[in-house]
């Protein structure tokens, strides 16, 4: 039988769907919002390539973009590495790692003799070829100074009955002449313009370490002894002293490399201001835990630190992320005696500087309150005034060497030599004054105090 022969009841039209016409009704209102979310979706698209093209197109931009990036994560990775250790391993530990990376910051300074900001200044504007020999022999000199003072140091630490246990000492040895070295490769990156590479190294040398210790410590618990911590951290530095040893390879430059003896003897002779101003930068910088640890114990030590690593990260992140990477323009401005150019770029710089330091210093308080409010160290509640004047200090540090970078500028190496000094001595004695008085709240007062008169008398001094 032909379709339109059958029954009514079987032409009947097939049921719609349950809901079809609900559907129906809202298809208008579907397709309406669905049209807003894609020309939404497609606006921030436009907005995040608008914001690409004007990076790519702004070279600067793009370089103190990846720059503060780089560095950032790099004094997060130490900071966090604070808050591991004093959550899994405690405030003494803490405080012990303090005073080891106190350590590995004097021994280039104490070993350096003056040669790194020198070698850095000396590379600004230099052929590729005289730059790489004067990084070279500036790096050569470091392994000579750790092979001849590194044997004696450690029989003097076999003799006085090992502070250092024993199967520390390799760790240990190999950390502070690669930490030495990576310091010595950062200065002569800087001045050839390669600010990105310069940040490159220094996260892989202590900003992925920390987080790899961190990840491994929470997967295998064991993991979270200083052993481990020193293993990761000559890893990092491990790592680290490859790239070097590529960037020397790359494009032919290690035929370029050569050890410049009469270079290194004038410099030598020449560059005892900046010795003297290392010694005096590092003490005034790092004595003051130490002067913490004998007066008010290791456990104060680490409140201190946790404390500083918290600032030093906003303070690390602005001054060596935008101002440091600039100061080969200071530089060229100054030898070529422009000095409307040179105080131009220097009030651009700071204001550039100081207003990033504004803004992430806000971050980290709002960071450091809530941590604190989560009640998970209760040893640290009640010092968030101690804290406060901690970013205090930091902000009045980060101008102060902001005109130190200028007296470098400027070539007066002997002035910045007797301010560091001064700082040493006076800052020395006001922490030990202050800190066996009022112990931590001497501490930090002191640190207020000495960094408000190094930015008065650096910024008298740097007039010109």
């Amino acid at each position: 039988m032909a379709q339109f022969d059958k029954p009514a009841r079987f032409n009947r039209p097939a049921p719609r769907p349950r809901g079809s016409r609900t559907a129906a009704l809202h298809a208008p209102h579907f397709q309406s919002t669905g049209a807003a979310i894609r020309d939404r979706f497609l606006e921030r698209a436009g907005l995040s390539g608008d914001l690409f093209r004007r990076l790519t197109r702004n070279p600067h931009l793009a370089e103190q973009v990846v720059t503060i990036a780089l560095r950032g994560t790099s004094a997060a990775g130490k900071f966090l590495l604070s808050l591991y250790l004093i959550t899994y391993l405690g405030l003494a530990d803490l405080g012990v790692y303090g005073l080891l990376v106190a350590a590995a910051t004097a021994v280039p300074a104490i070993l350096g003799f003056g040669l790194s900001d020198w070698t850095t200044r000396q590379c600004v504007g230099l052929p590729t070829e005289e730059a790489v020999a004067l990084a070279g022999t500036r790096l050569g000199f470091t392994v000579f100074a750790h092979a001849v003072v590194q044997p004696v140091f450690w029989l003097g630490n076999a003799y006085l009955g090992g502070p250092i246990p024993a199967h520390f000492a390799l760790p240990v040895a190999l950390i502070l002449l690669f930490e030495h070295l990576g310091a010595d490769a950062n200065g002569p990156l800087i001045a050839r313009q390669h600010a990105i590479m310069s940040s490159v190294i220094l996260f892989i040398r202590a900003g992925a370490w920390p987080l790899a210790i961190i990840a491994i410590g929470f997967v295998y618990p064991p993991a979270r002894s200083m052993e481990w911590i020193l293993g990761a951290w000559l890893t990092g530095l491990g790592v680290m002293m490859a790239v070097i040893f590529v960037l020397a390879l790359y494009k032919g430059r290690w035929r370029m490399l050569r050890i410049r003896i009469d270079w290194l003897r004038a410099t030598l002779r020449r560059s005892w201001p900046f010795y003297l101003s290392d010694i005096g930068a590092v003490s005034s910088l790092y004595a003051d835990r130490f002067i913490i640890s004998f007066f008010a114990g290791l456990a104060a030590t680490g409140i201190y630190v946790f404390f500083w690593s918290a600032a030093n990260v906003v303070h690390s992140v602005t001054l060596y992320g935008t101002f440091h990477p600039r100061v080969p323009m200071l530089v060229t401005a100054a030898k070529s005696g422009d000095a409307a150019t040179l105080r131009k770029r220097l009030f651009q710089f700071q204001g550039m500087t100081f207003a990033w330091a504004l803004l992430l210093f806000a971050c980290l308080w709002v960071l450091v309150r809530e941590f604190l409010h989560m009640g998970m160290h209760p040893q640290l509640n009640g010092h968030l005034t101690a804290f406060a004047l901690i970013i205090v200090a930091a902000l009045l540090r980060i101008l102060a060497d902001s005109y130190h970078f200028l007296l470098y500028a400027l070539a007066r190496d002997r002035i910045i030599a007797a301010v560091n000094l001064s700082l040493a001595g006076g800052s020395a004695l006001l922490n030990a004054v202050l800190v066996s008085t009022a112990g931590l709240t001497g501490a930090v007062t002191a640190s207020v105090l000495t960094a408000g008169v190094l930015l008065a008398v650096r910024r008298t001094l740097s007039r010109f």
